[in-house]
C-alpha cells in the first residue's frame, strides 16, 4: 500500500520552502512562477520534456543546446517539429553548427552570439532570463514575479562542465553568507534570483536547497525513490531530515566524511532542515 501523503508542518510564515515537482507532468500553472527552459549540451533530455516545452514561457537553447534540440526533433520526427524552435539561442556560437543555426533562425528563432569569455553559455542564457524576467508584470500582490528555471541537459558528459552548472545553482541562488545561516538555522533565502532553479538530463535532478526548513514533494511518474543530499558547497553542520528510508538528525556531513548517497525516499514529501547549502538530487524514471 502506498505511503498515506503527510502535510507540511504548520511554521511560521516565510520560514518554510515548499519545492514541488507536480509541474514536471501536469497542467502548469504559469502565472505565478512562469516556467523557463534552457537546453544547454549536456547528456540526455527528461523524459516529460515535449510537455515542459508546450508549458515554457520562455524557451531557450545555449549555444551548442541548439545542435541537443536539433538532432531530437531530426531523430525522432517529431510531428510538431515546428513548435520545438527556441526563442532565443545565445552563446559564444562556437559549438552550434551551421545547418542548426540556419533552420532554427529561419523558423523564428533569435540567435544572440557573445563573445564574452569571462562566462559560459548557460551563464549568458540565465542573465538574459533575468532581464526577460525583469519585463514581466508584478503579481496581485504588487510583488515581481519570479521564474521557475529548468536546465536541461545539465548532467553527464564532462565533469568540469557539470560542475560549472552545479556551481551556477550557487551563483544564482545568491543567500547571504554562511556565517548568517549558522546563527539562524531557520534563516531562507529572499535574494533568489529566479524563484528556483533546477537542473535535470535523462536519469537525474539536482536542486540547491539553502539554509533553512524544505518540504519536497518529488512527482514519481518521472522520479523514483533513489535520492542524496550533497554537500557539495562546502560542510553541513547539522542535517535534519523526515520521509527518508536512512534519516538524518542533526548529523555534520562533509566530503571526506559523512555523505548521504542513495537514500531513499519513502513518503510522499520529504522535509529537510539544514544549517548550510545543500544539492538535493533524485533519480529520473523514463
Amino acid at each position: 500500500m502506498p505511503a498515506r501523503p503527510r502535510t507540511c508542518v504548520p511554521l511560521p510564515a516565510g520560514l518554510l520552502k515548499l519545492h514541488d515537482n507536480s509541474f514536471l507532468t501536469t497542467a502548469y500553472g504559469g502565472d505565478k512562477n512562469p516556467l523557463a527552459l534552457i537546453v544547454i549540451n549536456g547528456i540526455g533530455l527528461i523524459s516529460c520534456f515535449d510537455h515542459l516545452w508546450e508549458k515554457a514561457r520562455f524557451t531557450l537553447c545555449a549555444d551548442g543546446g541548439a545542435n541537443k534540440l536539433y538532432d531530437y526533433i531530426k531523430r525522432d520526427s517529431v510531428a510538431s517539429a515546428k513548435n520545438f524552435v527556441p526563442q532565443y539561442i545565445k552563446g559564444d556560437l562556437d559549438s552550434i553548427r551551421p545547418e542548426v543555426a540556419s533552420y532554427f533562425q529561419l523558423h523564428g528563432a533569435q540567435v544572440i552570439q557573445d563573445p564574452d569569455q569571462e562566462s559560459n553559455d548557460l551563464d549568458k542564457c540565465l542573465t538574459l532570463l533575468q532581464a526577460l524576467q525583469g519585463d514581466l508584470a508584478s503579481n496581485d500582490q504588487g510583488e515581481p514575479i519570479k521564474l521557475n528555471v529548468l536546465v536541461v541537459g545539465a548532467m553527464g558528459g564532462r565533469f568540469d562542465q557539470e560542475m560549472q552548472n552545479v556551481n551556477a545553482l550557487f551563483q544564482w541562488q545568491r543567500f547571504r553568507p554562511q556565517r548568517f545561516a549558522k546563527s539562524n538555522p531557520l534563516f531562507m533565502a529572499r535574494s533568489s534570483i529566479f524563484h528556483r532553479m533546477t537542473l535535470v538530463s535523462d536519469s537525474t535532478s539536482a536542486v540547491l536547497l539553502a539554509p533553512g526548513k524544505h518540504c519536497i514533494r518529488p512527482n514519481f511518474d518521472v522520479e523514483g525513490r533513489k535520492c542524496g543530499l550533497i554537500p557539495i558547497g562546502g560542510s553541513c553542520e547539522r542535517l535534519t531530515t523526515h520521509g527518508l528510508k536512512w534519516n538524518l538528525t542533526n548529523h555534520s556531513t562533509v566530503f571526506g566524511g559523512l555523505v548521504s548517497t542513495s537514500n531513499h525516499v519513502l513518503d510522499h514529501e520529504v522535509h529537510v532542515e539544514t544549517s548550510d547549502p545543500l544539492i538535493w538530487t533524485t533519480e529520473l524514471v523514463s
